[in-house]
């Protein structure tokens, strides 16, 4: 069969089209790993993580430990894609090939796929670290702004509570003392009134002694 050099022109145009297509699709799967704390530049990363927030006094740090839920999402996400351009490769052979396998055009495919990897998708890239350190940031200045009126009124409450509670145990201390100094003086008042009853004692013996001689 035979094929027109401009048919396989188109197809190797197509082919890379394809792959520019791809790189984006797979970009886009990056960008959603980025909002799950990776990260694709290390210099980048460095500047974010020292940076601190305004009135949180705080950095923010993006970069965390990933666990098994973003590795399996990885895997998803990689899985569907070279599905997709599985699909795609095949559609794109019967649409301009008549469904022939023509293997120069996995090799334009892929020229399109790094070659937009290495150009716009540094670029896309880079933004998409910078959004989402932008995004996470207003989320927590959103939360700590709209926590005031709550923390203040947490506040306010806390202090009353205190209050009452020193204004509690002041008062029970008080009663202690007052206790106490009630035993206190009930000893003295016990010890005084034996005194007396032996000062009585002993003079009603004196007289007895005197009226005797």
């Amino acid at each position: 069969m035979y094929f027109s050099q401009s048919a396989l022109a188109a197809l190797w145009l197509y082919a890379f089209l394809l792959g520019l297509f791809l790189g984006a699709v797979y970009d886009a799967l990056r960008i959603t790993r980025i909002f799950l704390g990776a990260s694709y530049s290390p210099r980048l990363k460095e500047k974010l993580q020292a940076v601190t927030l305004p009135f949180l006094k705080k950095r923010v740090r993006r970069i965390k430990r990933q666990g098994v839920f973003f590795w399996i999402f990885v895997f998803i996400g990689d899985l569907l894609f070279s599905l997709l351009g599985g699909v795609l490769l095949i559609l794109l052979f019967y649409q301009f090939n008549s469904g022939k396998i023509r293997f120069p055009a996995f090799f334009c495919t892929g020229v399109g796929f790094f070659l937009y990897r290495k150009t716009l998708g540094r670029l896309v890239m880079l933004l998409s670290e910078a959004i989402a350190f932008v995004l996470e940031s207003a989320v927590r200045y959103l939360c700590f702004f709209a926590a005031l009126p709550f923390r203040a009124l947490f506040g306010v409450i806390w202090r009353f509570a205190v209050a009452k509670h020193k204004k509690a145990k002041a008062k029970k201390q008080r009663k202690e003392r007052l206790r106490q100094t009630k035993k206190e003086w009930q000893k003295l008042t016990a010890g005084d009134k034996e005194k007396k009853q032996e000062v009585i004692t002993e003079e009603k013996n004196g007289e007895r002694i005197k009226k005797a001689v």
